[in-house]
């Protein structure tokens, strides 16, 4: 799953080991490297802070890959347990990744729509891949906001205190930073065709309503002869649909369909009322589903792109997006997705990735072992680790006590072959 991920290391620790290190800190307790050291760590690594840090620094390091690598690996071995062919969903979405200082590399302020204010914070694109029982995250971009000053909501003074760093233009790690101030929603188009690209494939791509546009549906619709439909919420803007009767835009839609009431229907499974219609958007024929779920709330827009669905289905396929919300909650609450605390922006790439991957083998192990949570499972490996250790330390004790009695009686014995009768009984 490394091959090609990292350069070739001529002395020191393999990176391989210096990954698995990486990897297994949060079920160390430990929140960061520096805090790594106060563990019971010696069991699996003797080496120095350095090399870890160096590591989550290396701009060279093909994070992105390896992310990938361990995704379609994830993928493959889901699929071949699982009875039957099940629908497949790609998931977007983005979360903040906030910080208390402007001084981390390229960051900026962001609208944090959960708190209403404006925070120091990179965002957090990621793709998924759902089939409907367990979620992967395939890939990622980090991505700040110019703002409407077209100053990223920071001083002349914050700017220039921020972190810098000079990069090989051909390095992952400028590529990656490139990448921050490109539109999230063509970002989002290049990481679809990367997966299918690299034979991840899924039935549909669930959106939120920021990331719906004219290009989304034109490129994603054209991946493989039109394989993967779009299901996503939409803002009920200016951009008109086209009717027998006519060009008109979402409201203009509702308020037509309105006037007679045998358009609004309602579900007793879901207990909504909904109003559907078949228009053409650009050339693309699309299905709007106008959607309240009480009789005083306001009317959702929910568009897809396969007009065969009913509002059952299209409602009870788009409940999969929730996937991800869970997905940023537990990483951030388990592994300390956006955590990290170094202002380099290659560092905030492999720790990102490094949660990716750990949440993807806690994925795996819940599925498998038929765990309720991911917190069950993260508690479970934790403590089992711990143990794990307690053990190592209490053997390296044991054979330091049988050295020292050998020494200081002056025995006359086969050290090695003490120890390890000694072990055995």
């Amino acid at each position: 799953l490394i091959k090609n991920v990292f350069a070739q290391k001529t002395k020191g620790y393999s990176y391989k080991g210096l990954l698995q290190m990486l990897f297994l800190m949060p079920f160390l307790g430990a929140k960061n490297v520096h805090n790594l050291f106060y563990t019971h760590y010696q069991a699996f690594y003797k080496g120095k802070s350095d090399c870890l840090y160096d590591t989550l620094r290396n701009p060279y390091i093909n994070w992105r890959l390896l992310l990938a690598n361990f995704a379609k690996h994830s993928i493959k071995k889901t699929k071949d347990n699982s009875p039957g062919k099940a629908l497949t969903f790609f998931i977007a979405d983005d979360s903040d990744l906030e910080k208390h200082t402007p001084f981390f590399e390229s960051i900026s302020r962001v609208f944090n729509h959960v708190t209403r204010t404006y925070v120091f914070a990179y965002k957090l694109l990621t793709l998924g891949y759902s089939d409907g029982t367990s979620f992967t995250p395939l890939d990622f971009s980090l991505h700040n906001e110019k703002g409407k000053k077209k100053n990223y909501g920071l001083t002349r003074k914050q700017r220039q205190e921020q972190y810098k760093k000079d990069r090989d233009p051909k390095s992952q790690g400028a590529k990656r930073k490139k990448e921050m101030r490109i539109d999230k929603g063509v970002n989002l188009i290049k990481m679809v065709k990367r997966a299918v690209r690299r034979g991840v494939i899924a039935n549909y791509l669930l959106t939120d309503s920021w990331f719906l546009s004219e290009n989304m549906i034109s490129k994603i619709r054209k991946i493989k002869n039109g394989a993967i439909h779009i299901l996503s919420m939409c803002r009920m803007d200016k951009r008109k649909y086209s009717t027998n009767n006519g060009e008109y835009n979402a409201k203009a839609l509702l308020k037509q369909s309105k006037q007679n009431r045998k358009n609004i229907k309602r579900s007793k499974k879901y207990r909504a009322y909904y109003i559907e219609q078949t228009v053409e958007y650009k050339g693309f024929k699309v299905k709007l589903f106008f959607v309240r779920l009480t009789k005083r709330s306001k009317w959702r827009l929910l568009v897809t792109t396969d007009i065969s669905l009913t509002f059952t289905s299209a409602y009870e396929l788009y409940a999969n997006r929730w996937a991800i919300e869970v997905f940023f909650k537990e990483s951030k609450q388990l592994l300390g997705l956006g955590g990290n605390q170094s202002r380099d922006f290659d560092s905030q790439i492999a720790s990102t990735t490094l949660c990716f991957l750990q949440y993807i083998m806690l994925s795996l192990y819940k599925r498998f072992e038929r765990y309720e949570t991911i917190g069950g499972v993260f508690k479970d490996c934790k403590s089992s680790i711990t143990e794990q250790i307690f053990s190592e330390r209490i053997k390296i004790l044991l054979i330091e006590l049988v050295e020292m009695l050998v020494d200081i009686l002056n025995l006359q014995i086969e050290l090695e072959e003490t120890i390890s009768t000694l072990i055995g009984k």
